[in-house]
């Protein structure tokens, strides 16, 4: 147990001093939070339901705090969608280059930190829903720039809606099932 938590950098074990607690970084925070999900999660769908959460609510703190440099990011990642899209392709970097740039936008390493990791446990299902056709990826693409354009108006109510709605679809696609909670 003290080998596992000295690799993930929580705990420095020295001979003759014993296992000491480490302040943890930005990286080890990251590390930690990835095992925590990897062993600890009952499914897919709780951590795709923290996305959503997490996602939703930064959307108040994009509208809030980005900068010119900001938005010039996100509007990047929608013209390189749109062109990616345009060549045949999925997009699927273009897809999480927006996603990125909003949590950035937060100015919030720990924000960025959890997206981070959230946004690993959903490469596959990603690839998997904008392989779903053209429509799905054309769909996508334009909830990116309504949310741009909601969040550039500060218009947090609509871009919440839509961020909903986006990241809703590989469920109603089947590819996430609904998180499953006792009443």
């Amino acid at each position: 147990a003290l080998r596992l938590l000295e690799g993930l950098g929580v705990v420095d074990t020295r001979p003759k001093r014993g296992a000491l607690l480490k302040v943890p970084d930005q990286d080890t925070l990251q590390d930690f939070l990835w095992f925590f999900l990897a062993y600890n999660s009952d499914s897919l769908a709780d951590i795709w339901e923290a996305r959503q959460a997490l996602e939703v609510a930064i959307l108040p703190l994009v509208a809030e705090r980005a900068t010119e440099e900001d938005w010039q990011e996100m509007e990047a990642a929608i013209v390189a969608m749109k062109a990616a899209l345009q060549r045949g392709e999925m997009g699927l970097e273009e897809d999480r280059r927006f996603h990125a740039a909003l949590v950035k936008a937060t100015h919030n390493p720990v924000l960025q930190g959890i997206a981070q990791v959230i946004a690993e446990f959903f490469r596959q299902v990603q690839e998997q829903a904008l392989a779903g056709g053209k429509e799905v990826r054309e769909a996508a693409l334009k909830e990116h720039q309504q949310m741009y354009d909601a969040l550039r108006r500060g218009d947090v109510t609509k871009a919440r809606a839509i961020m909903v709605r986006h990241l809703n679809r590989p469920v109603k696609m089947g590819l996430i099932p609904k998180p499953k909670r006792e009443a």
